[in-house]
This record gives C-alpha cells, structure tokens and sequence, in this order.
C-alpha cells in the first residue's frame, strides 16, 4: 500500500470492443472445426457470438432460439452460405459468454441445456475468465484478473461503486463554445444537458470541474436521469474566469482521485486523464480515447519508493518504447 492508501493489486483492468476483437481473431484455431452454430448467451454473449459466427461465416442464435429451432436471420451476402436452417439441425454447438466471473450464468445454460435434452454435441466457451473459473468452461481465450471493466459494460458495472467519474463528456454531452458562458446560456446547458452515457450502478464519486454555484442545477438533471452516486464534488471558485486562469483542471480531479479510497477514474478528455493519471500515480479510462491512461512509470517508482508490480511493470515499460506514449490499450502480455 502506497502512502495514497492505493494498493497494486487493486488496479482495474480494462478490455475494450477493440481488444475483444483482436482476442478473437487470435485463437479461432481454438474454436473446434466442428462447430457449425453459435448461440450467445444474453445480452454480452450475443456480442462475442456474433462476432464469432460472422468471423467463421456460421449461423448464430440466442438461447430461447436454440430451444425454440430457429436462427437470427442472415444478411443476404451470408444467407445463400450458410450449411443449416434450424439450429436442430447443427451437429456442434457453441455456446458462448463474454466472461466467466462466478460462473452463474454459464451454469444456468448449462441447466437449460440439459433440460432440452439436446442431442448435439455441445463446446462452452467464454472469452475471458476470472483465474481459477477456466474449469467452467471448455474453451476460453484470456485468463482476465479481477476486478475488471469492459467498454461493452463501463456504465453498467459494479465497479462503479469504486470509481470517481466525470459528468461532462461522460453522463453528458459536453457544452458548445456558445453555452459554455458561465451565464443564461450555460444555466440553459445545465438543464437541457444531452445525457451519453448514463450509468445503471451506484458511482462513489462525481468529480467535476463544474462551479459550486451550479450544484442545485446539476443536481436536479442527475435526478431527472436517475444517477446514483454517494458524492458530488465540485469546484468551490466564483467563476469561470477564475477557474480558466488557474488552468488546474487536471489536478483538481487528480488530488480529489489520491485521496479517495478509489480504484478508477472516468474521464472525458485525454489530455485531462494523462494529467489525473501522472498525478494522482493512479489509472484513468479515457472516453474520448476509450482506453485505459497509466501513471508514468518513473514518477511511480519516484514517488511510492519501492518496486512497481510485475504486471504494472511490464505496461510501463510498452508505454515508455516507440511513441513514449502512456495510453495504453490493456492486454495480455
């Protein structure tokens, strides 16, 4: 534990639709050559399916479909191509999840399938699992560490209960020049504010570069758009000029970050989560990057005085070869 109270095994990590993809890719020779349906266990798995049946040009459905004998229809450059008609008629099936974390949702198919009393051969197979769930299913492509984020899942997700979040750009869309007057224009903005990504968990902490003098308006279109959260910091300063001048956006939320017994920040702007990041020696996810920003590794190693973790390590040293970038996208090594 650092003196931040930040301990390297909380460290969340990150997958993006991008880093899905490759994944797949990657290890379809791990998908059985016998395979001849796919079913995607709802709502994530029919992302993975999908992708999947579109990558080995085979039919796919969901679960109530497999039972009930039909296929999600083909578009028309793949219908003429596929082998079967109704999924009884598939002699190996796939079915798939995004994850395995407990292993609740595989085991309810499981039970499902059992039940149908199926007479095909069926291979159950996950993209990532938590180390140690491999043994739920038969085939898997990444052993992910907990806790996790997915971009698929970022809103939706228990770790939010750990992470301070940015409302501009992230709940909301951002202000244009002409509304972001610190006047009638901007009172208008805050209560007429185009919601983006709206969260369906409880976030610890909103941290904003919004004024104090503006909390009754954000509060009231936080409720009108059900956002849950424990805390609503905000910017004590008389005004946007003032708030400008000091130019401390970055360092605000980074100092608000380090002292909260948080594992994530989610924050719109790059160039505000590479300053949060550095600052605060902790990790930010990017939403205008969707990607997961790093502290820089000497500055971490500077700073706690002791040995960076193994994993944490090994991202710095990606980051700190070819662009000297610190936005990473997380993979396995």
């Amino acid at each position: 534990m650092d003196k931040f109270g930040y301990r390297g095994d909380q460290a969340i990590e990150f997958r993006t639709f991008n880093d899905l993809n490759i994944l797949l890719m990657n290890n379809l020779r791990r998908v059985p050559r016998e395979v001849d349906l796919v079913v995607g266990i709802p709502r994530s798995g029919l992302l993975v399916a999908n992708l999947l049946a579109l990558h080995l040009n085979i039919p796919m459905t969901d679960l109530d479909g497999l039972f009930e004998d039909r296929l999600l229809t083909s578009g028309k450059s793949r219908g003429d191509s596929v082998s079967i008609k109704h999924p009884s008629e598939a002699k190996v099936i796939l079915i798939v999840d995004d994850s395995v974390y407990s292993g609740n949702e595989i085991m309810l198919a499981r039970q499902r399938v059992d039940e149908a009393s199926l007479s095909q051969r069926i291979v159950y197979a996950a993209v990532y699992v938590a180390p140690g769930k491999g043994e739920n299913v038969d085939v898997f492509f990444e052993e992910c560490p907990v806790p996790r984020m997915f971009e698929w899942n970022l809103m939706h997700s228990h770790q939010l209960r750990h992470a301070c979040v940015d409302i501009d750009g992230v709940l909301c869309l951002d202000p244009t020049e002409q509304e972001n007057d610190d006047g009638e224009a901007y009172c208008e903005f805050l209560s007429k504010a185009g919601p983006y990504l709206l969260p369906t968990k409880p976030i610890k902490a909103l941290v904003t570069n919004r004024l104090e003098k503006y909390r009754s308006q954000t509060v009231d279109w936080l409720h009108r758009h059900h956002v849950i959260y424990d805390e609503l910091i905000m910017r004590d300063l008389p005004d946007m000029a003032t708030r400008r001048q000091r130019g401390d956006h970055g360092e605000f939320k980074a100092q608000v970050y380090r002292e909260m017994d948080a594992r994530i920040f989610i924050e719109s702007s790059l160039k505000q989560s590479r300053e949060i990041a550095k600052i605060s020696l902790r990790p930010v996810i990017s939403i205008e990057t969707m990607s997961l920003v790093l502290p820089d590794t000497g500055v971490i190693l500077r700073q706690a005085g002791q040995k960076l973790p193994a994993k944490l390590a090994r991202r710095g040293m990606r980051a700190a070869s070819g662009l000297k970038r610190i936005l990473l996208r997380i993979g396995r090594d």
